[in-house]
């Protein structure tokens, strides 16, 4: 994955972890950054840009290193497996980095 570009997402990781906190989450705060890369790296494609895996010929990945998947709800799936987090807490993540930037 192109770490210029994750930078890019995570600059307002402090902002976006008052709004995280405000929301009902528990993480701490290098927690947070952590399962805040992953959910950049699953759902950047499927909710910010619409695109999926099959716009890309069926690939994982995108040019930059992005997961791709088949849908939102896929992304997401991916998201809690690889973050080891419940639903609620996509949710507090989703919408801290929403009240910051909207997402989709």
């Amino acid at each position: 994955m192109d770490s210029n570009e994750m930078q890019h997402h995570m600059k307002d990781a402090g902002s976006m972890f008052k709004e995280y906190v405000l929301l009902g989450g528990k993480s701490t705060f290098d927690e947070y950054k952590r399962k805040l890369q992953l959910f950049f790296f699953h759902t950047l494609n499927s909710h910010v840009f619409g695109v999926s895996s099959e716009d890309y010929d069926g690939n994982s990945k995108d040019e930059l290193g992005y997961a791709l998947h088949k849908n939102r709800e896929e992304a997401e799936d991916a998201l809690m497996r690889a973050a080891g987090i419940d639903h609620a807490e996509v949710g507090f993540i989703f919408y801290s980095v929403d009240s910051v930037h909207p997402y989709t």
